[in-house]
């Protein structure tokens, strides 16, 4: 559950002036160590626990990120783990001239364990993100495995 968690990346997206003006943010980790720490004991119990047709909500305050908090579910469909957020919106929406930014981009890290989500325009216009991962090719990784020229732009 820690490898999934520490997997899932964000990237605020600008328009095409906030991008030529400001430099284009990196990405980083969604959810703290502490967090990860906190988070992911729970919700394996929490996955263990609930029956087939149930998800596992939960929700983190991050004080000093760039994100009030983040909250989402989680549930297992056969191989595959579907963990569901909203698109961790800034505190602060809107652009210097008053016009909306663009939700920013969930990745998942290592790539080739996240599936290929066949409702992302559903989501997109819904405000949530899904990632889909398949968790037991995510477990068969060696534990040090990582995508080392993804993850390099990672910065916390």
């Amino acid at each position: 559950m820690a490898r999934v968690l520490r997997g899932v990346v964000v990237k605020e997206n600008r328009d095409l002036l906030g991008g030529l003006v400001l430099r284009q943010p990196n990405p980083i980790q969604a959810f703290r160590d502490e967090d990860v720490r906190f988070l992911a004991p729970l919700l394996a119990e929490g996955l263990t626990r609930a029956a087939s047709d149930q998800k596992v909500g939960f929700r983190v305050v991050q004080t000093g990120m760039p994100w009030e908090s983040a909250t989402g579910s989680m549930y297992i469909y056969g191989r595959s783990l579907y963990l569901t957020i909203p698109w961790l919106i800034p505190l602060s929406r809107s652009g210097g001239d008053g016009t909306a930014q663009p939700p920013p981009t969930l990745f998942f890290f290592p790539e080739s364990a996240k599936r290929p989500n066949p409702n992302s325009d559903h989501d997109t216009r819904s405000g949530e993100s899904t990632l889909i991962i398949d968790y037991a090719l995510l477990a068969s990784f060696p534990a040090d495995s990582t995508d080392t020229t993804s993850r390099s732009t990672l910065r916390r």
